[in-house]
């Protein structure tokens, strides 16, 4: 049976960058897919065209557009500007079209041609080498006629325009592949397969190996068909990892397209964020959408945690069935953002012997993140930060493990009153924490990590020679960890490098992370004490001004242990 859910209500305001208003050289992308005079309120829901939008409504968002000072630009006008050869103006627009359906050709070409805007345009080989009277298998269970997608003649001749650009938006991977033994469908360019037959997931080599042949074979297709390779990848469903983005660098593409809402700068178009067309957004809406991106709203956040060793069941019948009940009460309940305990904690020591995703070191108790992750992304609509531990992850190696010193007898020993803590100075320990992130971020798509409340050091800790030799260096001073305990002028100095070093521990995490979720975001739990009262940081190795977060959870030391 599903336990209660606690609210905490909060304000959220993206740390990975503080928007302005437009500035030079910087510029948003516009997404749109099919336009069509077809689509309407009646039949939209039925037809899941949720990004059909109207011939009449792109015009008047191009009309919009010239009369209020903004200025539709080219990726060549964008590469210009980061070479420095020009200067891109104030409110500059790049429009952006997926798919290639046969309504850009006789809708939004058109227009374009008009307006004289020019436009991004990303291609699906394998749809467009379909045979004319063919069906094209769109997506698992949808198909849609060969006619109403452009020819490869219709193609050429947009991209001869001078106006149009053709992006490569993969050959075969527009679909969803399992993504966890649950079968759930994910984007194929950034999920590791699960294989059924086989009970376990496709190798790092095999993924790597899949995608490349992919992006490869659709660029040789368009240097055969269109005479040139395309440099700018669209991933499908905006859904991307930097292993891929570096493929497709490799692959003469260092320019990629997502689905983050954003502006972007020329300084950095690697991972170019979109703003995404939805079907029946009025002219208002759009206009909207268009000032929330320079002037990004402060908005109540409501967030929940969720356990997930009270999702869990030995038998898969009832657990499926605790799944559905807490996604379907997140979604009535309106949340925001569910924290989503990665780890199994049963008996609340706080002590991490198992968690719920494959990893190279910890046993899993069950493959239930990536189950649980999904359905709360695509059924509830949720936001999903996962709630992880820094350092107490319980591995059988004493050796690695942070250490207590005793002033009384001058010895380092386990406190068992706390968590017991890999060391984050021990290279072995670090490796394995390492590791362990990775698994967790390569097995699952997620808007964040949620820093377990264990990343904090006594007084006391870390005494392992690393940590000490590695502080020695760093304050260049020639003292013994005695004196450094009962000097007050060195145990502050003490405190304080461990404060930094585990907060530079934590962003080392989180770029390991990025490697597969590179728009993760971050918040990190503060005990109340280093936050009401800085001179207690030696007690914690926590500061909250040097943390420099803009999301955090503060707790009181007594509540370590879960009730």
């Amino acid at each position: 049976m599903l336990k209660k859910i606690f609210i905490l209500i909060f304000l959220c305001i993206n740390n990975e960058t503080a928007l302005k208003a437009f500035e030079n050289n910087n510029f948003i992308i516009l997404s749109y897919h099919n336009i069509t005079d077809q689509v309407t309120t009646d039949n939209f829901q039925q037809s899941g065209e949720d990004y059909s939008l109207p011939a009449q409504q792109l015009t008047a968002q191009f009309q919009w557009l010239s009369e209020n000072g903004y200025t539709v630009i080219s990726m060549d006008d964008v590469l210009q500007a980061k070479r420095g050869e020009k200067t891109l103006p104030e409110k500059a627009v790049l429009l952006s079209f997926d798919d290639g359906y046969q309504s850009f050709y006789q809708e939004a070409f058109p227009l374009l041609k008009a307006f004289n805007y020019p436009a991004v345009l990303g291609i699906v080989g394998s749809w467009i080498e379909v045979p004319e009277g063919q069906d094209v298998k769109y997506e698992e269970k949808k198909k849609i006629p060969r006619d109403k997608l452009m020819t490869w003649e219709e193609i050429k001749e947009v991209q001869d325009s001078g106006l149009i650009e053709i992006a490569n938006h993969s050959y075969a991977l527009h679909k969803g592949i399992p993504g966890n033994p649950q079968k759930n469908l994910e984007p194929a360019i950034a999920t590791h397969q699960y294989l059924p037959n086989l009970g376990k997931y496709e190798s790092d080599h095999a993924y790597l190996k899949r995608v490349h042949e992919d992006l490869k074979k659709n660029s040789d297709l368009f240097h055969q068909r269109l005479g040139k390779k395309p440099r700018i990848m669209i991933w499908p469903y905006g859904a991307t990892n930097m292993k891929v983005v570096k493929i497709a660098h490799d692959l003469e593409m260092p320019i990629t397209f997502t689905l983050e809402d954003k502006i972007n700068t020329v300084d950095n178009l690697t991972l170019c964020g979109r703003k995404l067309a939805m079907s029946f957004t009025t002219l208002g809406d759009f206009i909207i959408d268009i000032y929330d991106l320079s002037h990004p709203p402060l908005d109540p956040f409501r967030t929940v945690r969720v356990d997930l060793d009270y999702v869990y069941d030995p038998d898969p019948k009832i657990q499926e069935e605790n799944l559905s009940k807490l996604v379907q009460r997140i979604y009535e309940m309106q949340i925001s953002a569910v924290i989503l305990q990665a780890y199994a904690d049963p008996d609340g020591s706080g002590n991490i012997k198992e968690v719920y995703f494959p990893n190279r070191h910890l046993p899993m108790r069950t493959d239930l993140l990536n189950r649980l992750t999904w359905q709360l992304r695509t059924r509830a609509g949720v936001e999903v930060f996962v709630w992880i531990p820094m350092l107490a992850f319980d591995i059988n190696r004493e050796d690695l493990l942070v250490k207590s010193y005793d002033p009384q007898s001058a010895k380092l020993y386990v406190d068992k009153e706390r968590y017991r803590r890999l060391s984050p100075f021990h290279p072995k320990s670090q490796k394995i924490i390492h590791e362990i992130y990775e698994d967790l971020s390569k097995s699952s798509f997620f808007a964040g990590i949620a820093y377990h409340d264990d990343g904090v050091l006594s007084d006391f800790e870390d005494a392992n020679d690393f940590a000490f030799q590695e502080f020695l260096r760093d304050s260049h001073l020639e003292i013994t960890l005695s004196e450094a305990i009962q000097n007050p002028e060195y145990r502050k100095a003490w405190a304080s490098w461990k404060t930094q070093k585990l907060i530079d521990f934590t962003k080392s995490l989180t770029e390991t992370v990025k490697i597969y979720n590179p728009f993760v975001k971050t918040m990190r739990s503060l005990f109340a004490l280093p936050i009401l009262n800085p001179d207690s940081e030696e007690w914690f190795s926590q500061n909250f001004d040097s943390s420099r977060v803009t999301q955090f959870a503060a707790k009181g030391w007594e509540s370590k242990r879960k009730t």
